[in-house]
């Protein structure tokens, strides 16, 4: 029946994430504290769990999330960083099940679903932050809430159910509590909805389909702005901007990032930013002419997929 296939895929997804987060705690298992994490279990322990503490911005961030799991490390000081690991592990597992959910939920993929989950599990993309606590309380429960968010906002949209409308907006709360990132979601949620959500893309209909969620969006809005206030009044972010940036500065910045970094980290590969040798330039180019060929092939057997890339691309 239905019912049972989607089980089974779910049970598999679960399997396959077990799985993963047991081969990772045994390769990284050895990991240990590095870099800003002794900088700020330091702060941490000469401060004390305090409001201070938590409102204090480190590094041009502000997270009192962030800030309240250094101070509970510096005043019971686990010095094991296994345990540490296995927090981080657990975000990840949460990540990948909801991954599953949204892109089989959204796009309507069955085993496709379980293959993205399974994939972002061993993906290098997460491998630093799950050897670096401070790089990871900033990635991992950022993603989760991201992805908790939007799987909340997928269900609203399917069920109109404010249960879920009150998902999206809480798990937003929390990864701001980390993180600047989880701010770019009222751009990511709006995206969702006009390009998945919305049958016509006349602008009558689609201002009519956000006008009926004013109190969702409203309330998303509310936490963003009084986020934005206590970022400013910490001064978190002061001296990141130092002049003006070209257009070839930034027409270089995306080469690095998106034809060195993203297309080939996607299948595991990561390269230099420049004076790449010819093999180095062969692996570069051989993922993008795949994934241009994906794109190319993707669309012509569902004209409607070029929003799923207009998504990414954006």
């Amino acid at each position: 029946t239905r019912t049972s296939v989607s089980v089974s895929k779910r049970g598999l997804t679960l399997a396959i994430i077990a799985v993963e987060l047991v081969v990772l705690y045994m390769v990284l298992r050895n990991s240990s504290w590095a870099f800003d994490d002794n900088f700020s279990l330091a702060m941490g322990k000469a401060t004390g769990l305090t409001w201070h503490w938590l409102t204090e911005p480190v590094f041009q961030h502000w997270g009192i999330g962030y800030q309240f799991v250094y101070g509970v490390i510096a005043k019971l000081m686990p010095i094991d960083f296994r345990w540490a690991l296995v927090a981080m592990l657990l975000l990840l597992g949460g990540s990948m099940y909801l991954l599953q959910r949204i892109v089989s939920l959204i796009l309507g993929f069955g085993w496709a679903a379980v293959a993205c989950a399974a994939y972002i599990g061993f993906s290098v993309f997460f491998t630093r932050n799950l050897l670096w606590l401070a790089s990871g309380l900033h990635a991992l429960p950022g993603t989760f809430f991201d992805l908790l968010c939007l799987y909340g906002y997928t269900r609203f949209q399917l069920e109109r159910s404010w249960r879920w409308g009150t998902v999206t907006v809480l798990a937003l709360v929390g990864g701001l509590l980390f993180y600047e990132k989880p701010a770019y979601m009222l751009i990511y949620l709006g995206l969702v909805r006009l390009l998945f959500f919305s049958g016509e893309l006349r602008p009558r209909t689609v201002l009519a389909g956000f006008w009926r969620e004013r109190l969702l969006w409203g309330a998303m809005l509310v936490v963003v702005v009084f986020w934005a206030i206590g970022f400013h009044l910490s001064g978190a972010g002061a001296g990141l901007s130092t002049g003006g940036v070209s257009l070839s500065q930034y027409a270089q910045f995306f080469r690095i990032m998106w034809v060195n970094t993203v297309v080939p980290g996607l299948v595991g590969l990561i390269e230099p930013a420049s004076g790449l040798s010819t093999t180095q330039l062969a692996i570069v180019v051989l993922p993008e002419v795949a994934f241009v060929a994906a794109i190319v092939i993707s669309c012509r057997r569902k004209p409607s997929a070029w929003r799923a890339w207009l998504f990414l691309a954006i």
